[in-house]
């Protein structure tokens, strides 16, 4: 207490204290006795003990996937090494993931307050957390996660073992079974996994390469590109093909594009800056695609080969207009997804395929009515209340192509169908406007009225839009 100071010694009293002394001592444990009566009010309350006859927590897995970034803007413009990072392409290798593995919490017999339990709770997962903080650093893309291919050989050695004593202990022919299980699970575990890590490691030294080239148009196309990666080792290796086509055309092709490309758009500045580009691009362009031409390669390999469930979107988001809201249709849903999936490219090209014969020249505004699959099951007609079109939703490349689209205008003639040649059945339909004409076929007569009813629904909104224009 501050006020016994002042009889600490009586004698000394008035030479050491006077009264405003006093009164300040005297209020300042005032102000202590409320205040410890505020903060001591819960701590006076007795937690209950209870009796254990045996407590057990499962193990834990928890996935984190982490970034070095900052969203602090000024934090993240002083990290130097980020932002070096970020420059060389490089901004990829700041993020990871990792998997903690925490073991079981048990115990027995034993009496435990509310706070005890949760004490002995966490030390046990705490130790095992610092225990496993170095997976941060090796989860790291820039090493090409070492710690997820370590685990990948660890779990397909397990495997090669433990499949054939799990049909060991029920038949012969299970253990024939689990011999072929593990085998499989072995090769994808230890090839797949390599194939994975060396995945990461190619496609950051395929980022530093693109960097030198200063090529923007590159740099954006590539990163779409890996948005999208090979699903099989075919696909890799059409695709790796393909990168190794167009790095060493465009890199030889840009020394004189790229001038040209500077003069449209700067003047003489500009030409002077294609010139450079051009330069640095038929040197690291070529790099680029020869290393990007063997990352794919390897993604390709490791998606094959890749065996774990990953666990996706359960349900597409919901087509959204301005009518009111109606019964959630995967389908439309799924035409949804496809229409925001389109590469910029790809919408370039159907701008400048309905620039000429449509008021709607793109496709952002367009809202799915109706989603049909052709008897090309990789191909499906897709009706919005602008357009109609028809989409390869898996190119040999594993990307999407929009194989034709045309406007819905009253000048566009849609004829219905079906042929009976060669013994077939199919329903076709076929779209001619003033260009020309497409078609698709469809093995259904159910897919085609589907599209046939969005086509007239389409027609109808597009006639009262127009008379609402007369009218204003």
């Amino acid at each position: 207490m501050s006020l016994s100071r002042v009889f600490e010694d009586n004698q000394t009293y008035s030479n050491r204290f006077g009264e405003s002394e006093i009164f300040r001592l005297f209020k300042d444990d005032i102000e202590f006795v409320d205040q410890t009566l505020v903060e001591n009010k819960d701590q006076n309350v007795i937690s209950a003990i209870s009796f254990f006859e045996h407590i057990h927590l499962s193990p834990l897995k928890i996935h984190f996937k982490f970034s070095l970034e900052s969203d602090d803007e000024e934090l993240a413009r002083s990290n130097t090494i980020i932002q070096l990072m970020k420059s060389l392409g490089l901004s990829i290798v700041t993020k990871g993931e990792v998997d903690f593995r925490l073991a079981y919490f048990e115990d027995s017999y034993r009496y435990f307050s509310n706070n005890e339990l949760q004490d002995a709770i966490w030390r046990h997962y705490k130790f095992q957390i610092v225990q496993q903080m170095y997976k941060f650093v090796y989860g790291l893309e820039l090493f090409g996660n070492p710690v997820k291919v370590a685990f990948d050989w660890g779990s397909g050695v397990k495997n090669l073992f433990y499949e054939p004593y799990q049909g060991m202990t029920q038949s012969g022919d299970e253990f024939l079974e689990g011999i072929r299980i593990g085998g499989n699970k072995f090769f994808s575990g230890v090839v797949g996994g390599t194939a994975g890590g060396l995945n990461k490691i190619t496609h950051n030294l395929g980022s530093v390469a693109a960097t030198v080239s200063f090529d923007r148009e590159f740099l954006d196309k590539r990163q779409r590109d890996n948005i999208n990666a090979p699903s099989g080792i075919k696909e890799g290796l059409l695709r790796g093909g393909e990168n190794l086509a167009t790095g060493i055309f465009g890199g030889i092709t840009g020394i004189v594009t790229k001038p040209v490309q500077g003069a449209q758009k700067e003047g003489v500045g500009g030409f002077f800056k294609g010139i450079g580009k051009g330069l640095a691009g038929v040197v690291a362009r070529p790099i680029a695609g020869v290393v990007d031409a063997t990352s794919n390669t390897f993604a390709g390999i490791h998606n094959e080969l890749d065996t774990k469930a990953e666990i996706g979107q359960q349900r597409r988001p919901r087509v959204m207009d301005e009518n009111p809201l109606q019964v959630y249709k995967e389908r439309l849903a799924h035409a949804q997804d496809i229409l925001w999936q389109l590469e910029t490219d790809e919408k370039n090209d159907i701008a400048a395929s309905l620039s000429s014969v449509s008021v709607h020249k793109t496709i952002d505004f367009d809202i799915p009515l109706a989603y049909a699959i052709t008897s090309n099951k990789r191909f499906v007609v897709i009706v919005t209340n602008f357009h109609v079109m028809l989409i390869d939703t898996r190119t040999a490349l594993g990307r999407l192509n929009v194989e034709w689209i045309k406007p819905i205008l009253p000048t566009t003639h849609f004829t219905y169908g079906g042929q009976t040649a060669r013994g077939s059945n199919e329903q076709i339909l076929e779209v001619k406007d003033k260009i020309n004409k497409r078609n698709a076929r469809f093995s259904s007569g159910s897919e085609l009225k589907l599209v046939k009813d969005a086509v007239r629904l389409a027609v109808e909104q597009a006639s009262t839009r127009e008379e609402f224009d007369s009218l204003v």
